[in-house]
């Protein structure tokens, strides 16, 4: 867990402002405010190592769902994590960024799980570009 685990304020500056909604929402905090706002607040929430909500998690996973099957996404709108074998350093990163826990553990993607293109910065993943 090298990316997190010394994570800074700036590298929340690197999120989509969805992406900072979305891990905020999800540990009961407000989403209200400017993107700096949203990132400060998200660097606390992880520096205080707030809980997942799992209603709230559910929800965004359905909100997600929903969006995806009812718009037009482009070819290529939805992202598979990288995987163990090829890019173990980016999945990890990716599971961490997500932030999704299944009880006590980090939730730990399956071949079929997919990311939104609408949770990347520039829409899509690339090397400047988290979720």
């Amino acid at each position: 867990m090298t990316d997190l685990d010394c994570s800074t304020i700036e590298k929340f500056k690197l999120w989509s402002l969805n992406g900072l909604k979305v891990f905020l929402s999800c540990r009961k905090k407000s989403v209200d405010g400017s993107f700096d706002e949203l990132a400060a607040r998200a660097f606390c929430a992880w520096e205080e190592n707030l809980p997942v909500d799992s209603s709230v998690e559910e929800a965004e996973r359905r909100l997600c769902v929903e969006y995806t099957s009812t718009s037009k996404l482009k070819a290529g709108g939805l992202f598979p994590f990288p995987t163990t074998k090829k890019n173990p350093e980016s999945r990890d990163k990716w599971k961490r960024l997500v932030g999704r826990e299944s009880g006590n553990k980090l939730w730990s993607p399956s071949k079929d799980s997919r990311v939104c293109s609408s949770h990347f910065v520039d829409g899509e993943p690339t090397m400047l570009s988290y979720l």
